[in-house]
């Protein structure tokens, strides 16, 4: 609402008026303000409702024992389950627990016995000469989020070499 605001006083010191659908009247009046502003509001009381729903909804699905989304991290593999809401289950929809991989679980012991608290993680990699090139995500997380972190994208070169995505110097 803050940001909906900034610009509707952008646009009243431009001398631009705001002509909504749905207000009758002349734009500017406190008539259609006050309604422009209830309807601001309940619509970011709306968004702010709906993300607090789903965090619930999410928590109580943790709480459950399902995963709530993402890759299975390594040393576990997802197992897919029924849904149990019938309606969801005939859509295809289904439930996601996680349960520990033979394998990489065995690559996740040796490091956690090799390493100790003083010395940390890092310490046991040299000595934990095991590959874990076989780990394989179920899903691929696309191009976006591979990339995300890396020190080569496109924006990140750009800002280096001081040019903007097209080559163009930044700021023109």
């Amino acid at each position: 609402m803050v940001l909906a605001l900034a610009y509707e006083e952008e646009l009243r010191l431009a001398n631009i008026s705001i002509y909504v659908s749905d207000e009758a009247g002349e734009p500017g009046r406190p008539t259609s303000v006050l309604t422009r502003r209830i309807k601001q509001a309940v619509g970011e009381w709306y968004v702010l409702e709906l993300v607090e729903e789903s965090r619930r909804g999410m928590e109580e699905n943790t709480r459950q024992g399902f995963n709530t989304g993402g890759i299975a991290p390594y040393g576990y593999r997802k197992r897919f389950l029924p849904h149990p809401a019938r309606s969801m289950a005939d859509r295809g929809k289904h439930k996601v627990v996680l349960e520990p991989d033979s394998e990489q679980a065995l690559v996740v012991e040796r490091i956690f016995r090799s390493s100790s608290p003083a010395r940390g993680a890092s310490a046991a990699a040299p000595t934990t000469s095991i590959s874990m090139g076989s780990h394989r995500p179920e899903e691929d997380p696309g191009p976006a989020l591979r990339s995300r972190g890396s020190s080569t994208t496109p924006s990140t070169q750009a800002s280096r070499s001081g040019t903007e995505g097209g080559g163009r110097p930044a700021g023109t």
